[in-house]
């Protein structure tokens, strides 16, 4: 294996109580993202932030996450409550 790097992949899944929903994030998520990433407490623990400027929420749910899950350098979620559907985003897993 010269010259190859071995990547772990996270998998797939969704976890579902009768109350939320866990998954991947979407393009839906986009907005609950914004609000996370501009929440200055949040971003003192964003190790993007300070080297990529302002993060788009939206290329973040539809690329980026994917991005860093498909290389394994960790996987974002989303926790949907099942009362209003609002999405809340969870941390980024490594």
């Amino acid at each position: 294996m010269i010259g190859q790097v071995a990547v772990r992949r996270f998998p797939a899944l969704t976890v579902s109580t009768p109350r939320i929903e866990v998954r991947h994030l979407a393009a839906a998520d986009a907005e609950a993202v914004d609000e996370v990433f501009a929440d200055r407490q949040t971003q003192r623990w964003l190790p993007l932030a300070d080297a990529s400027g302002q993060i788009d929420g939206r290329a973040w749910c539809t690329e980026l996450a994917r991005q860093r899950r498909d290389s394994g350098d960790g996987d974002h979620w989303a926790v949907v409550r099942r009362e209003d559907q609002r999405s809340f985003v969870a941390a980024d897993l490594r």
